[in-house]
């Protein structure tokens, strides 16, 4: 029996519908700001011309740390550190698109061996190789933001559910790295 315009049986078509159409309409928008991020990644990174780069010394490891701030006027459009270790460096950019944090480039570059593993620590650890930067394993991450994290992939190239608790952890991770680099800047400005 038909009341208003439908039965009782359509309802649940008719939300199945209606969630199908949200989901289209929300993987639409995260597409449509991930191709905004990706091109504002690519101007950020063919610009030749800063208005002024200012860089600040880091101490978040055991070998220090450098950061560096990329400005077009007033405007703050990319935040690169670099971070060294004995084992490893890293480097970790923030991209800004209308002030707000829009990608994260993490470049893990891991040793095989400390930066100090000369000849003489092989032979004396009676070990086979020595530091050589060459051999180091390069691991990249990338993260999307639009006001939220959108989109994570990680070192092995794969791409995490927003649903999942590891994609929460990771979001909270970074925007706490993303907090301590804003009190770096600020610290940086007080000198």
């Amino acid at each position: 029996m038909l009341k208003f315009g439908y039965s009782m049986k359509l309802k649940p078509l008719i939300l199945i519908l209606f969630l199908f159409f949200c989901n289209t309409l929300f993987a639409q928008t995260d597409s449509i700001a991930i191709r905004q991020i990706k091109k504002n990644y690519a101007r950020v990174n063919t610009t030749k011309k800063w208005t002024r780069i200012d860089t600040i010394d880091i101490h978040r490891s055991t070998e220090g740390g450098v950061m560096y701030v990329f400005y077009q006027g007033d405007s703050i459009k990319m935040i690169r550190e670099r971070d060294y270790g004995e084992m490893a460096q890293g480097v970790i950019e923030f991209y800004l698109l209308r002030g707000q944090l829009s990608f994260v480039f993490c470049r893990m570059i891991n040793y095989n061996r400390p930066i100090y593993w000369d000849s003489a620590a092989m032979k004396e650890e009676k070990d086979s190789e020595v530091f050589d930067f060459k051999k180091s394993k390069i691991v990249d991450t990338r993260y999307y933001f639009n006001a939220k994290m959108v989109r994570w992939i990680d070192g092995d190239g794969k791409m995490h559910d927003l649903h999942d608790d590891d994609f929460a952890k990771e979001e909270v991770d970074i925007m706490k790295w993303y907090t301590d680099v804003w009190a770096d800047i600020a610290k940086g400005k007080d000198k």
